[in-house]
């Protein structure tokens, strides 16, 4: 599948991405036990339907990412999650998302991030892969997202 969108063009194998996830034991949290994993795993049927259609578009099962973190707690019940997901395929275009402002530190340049919905979630995608899962298919590229998910845990947020 050809994917096209903003500044990338991408090659994607969404049967090949698809396959490995129906066969990866691991998923939300990946054991880690955290507040914001524990969410996670309870609230990851509440992901925005825009954030879940972008990542089934490549054939990711959104319940198993590679990272999720909570970046802060938004409005009061609800948290902003930073997630990390591998795909099968190449970047063609857009591959230099990052730009270096100092010696040890970088941002993403604005025209990179990809708005899925009215509500801020966005999207990137990236050569760059970070806890890439062993024995993924290679060429790979990462995919991020951030979105807002409710607290749903039965005890007080932390964040």
């Amino acid at each position: 599948m050809l994917f096209e969108q903003g500044v990338y063009v991408l090659e994607a194998d969404t049967e090949g991405t698809a396959a490995f996830f129906r066969g990866y034991a691991l998923g939300p949290g990946m054991g880690c036990g955290c507040a914001g994993c524990r969410n996670f795993e309870q609230a990851v049927s509440r992901m925005p339907e825009a954030v879940r259609a972008f990542l089934e578009r490549f054939g990711i099962d959104p319940a198993k990412p590679s990272e999720m973190s909570v970046i802060h707690g938004s409005d009061p019940g609800e948290l902003l999650y930073d997630g990390w997901y591998h795909a099968c395929g190449r970047l063609l275009e857009g591959r230099e998302p990052e730009e270096q402002t100092g010696p040890k530190s970088f941002r993403i340049k604005d025209e990179y991030w990809l708005k899925l919905a009215e509500d801020g979630a966005m999207a990137l995608i990236r050569e760059k892969r970070d806890l890439l899962p062993k024995g993924f298919p290679e060429p790979a590229v990462q995919v991020d997202v951030m979105f807002r998910l409710p607290w749903v845990l039965e005890e007080e947020c932390p964040y």
